[in-house]
């Protein structure tokens, strides 16, 4: 791992960390509460996986790469957990300066019981897997020559046209599909009854079927 790339990654996460607090604290000196979720860990990504695909439906170079790379993914380990460790601490700052206000959802943490959890409630549902390792479409930025801007399209990757979107987990490189982030948000809503409404009003974990 070269400490020159390391130094600059810790550089910006710090500057980002120092963002983040000083959001938190403007919330917070108001009165509010918050339930912090940590981000999720990206190495669970199809492109850190192995399994990101381009728009013709292979695996791409840097994907391919980074998954047989010890180096690369040593780097992307410490980046990882520096980030994590410097945003807990931070909560814990925060935690000794406003009590009982600030909690956290720690979805980085937990992220691959939560996708193995969600594949199996996907399956109970629909009777059908749940694609982790790949895309199903690719995000390209295309040029607006006409109002000269830059707009982002998803482009469904050709190989897989015909298959249903919502059997993916990311919906392209990065994102999750409509039912995934279903599932998110009623375990979110559902700690936040926890912590704070004494357990009231939490409702079934489970997924509702989304009418088009």
């Amino acid at each position: 791992m070269k400490e020159k790339n390391f130094e600059g990654a810790k550089n910006i996460i710090d500057l980002a960390i120092s963002g983040i607090n000083i959001s938190l604290e403007k919330v917070m000196s108001k009165g509010a509460c918050v339930l912090y979720t940590t981000v999720s860990d990206i190495r669970l990504l199809p492109l850190i996986q192995g399994g990101e695909l381009n728009e013709y439906g292979e695996v791409t170079e840097f994907s391919s790469f980074i998954n047989k790379n010890e180096k690369e993914m040593e780097f992307i380990n410490c980046i990882c957990d520096y980030f994590y460790n410097k945003i807990m601490n931070t909560i814990d700052l925060l935690k000794n300066k406003y009590k009982d206000k600030i909690e956290v959802f720690d979805l980085y943490k937990n992220f691959g019981s939560l996708v193995d959890e969600y594949s199996k409630l996907y399956r109970k549902t629909f009777n059908r897997e749940v694609n982790t390792l790949n895309n199903y479409g690719v995000d390209k930025l295309i040029y607006d020559n006409k109002n000269k801007i830059y707009t982002n399209h998803n482009t469904t990757i050709k190989k897989i046209e015909n298959v249903n979107l919502d059997d993916f987990f990311y919906i392209d490189n990065v994102h999750p599909t409509r039912y995934v982030h279903q599932f998110m948000g009623i375990k979110i809503f559902n700690k936040i009854c926890e912590l704070w409404l004494n357990g009231k009003d939490q409702i079934k974990e489970e997924l509702n079927i989304i009418r088009n």
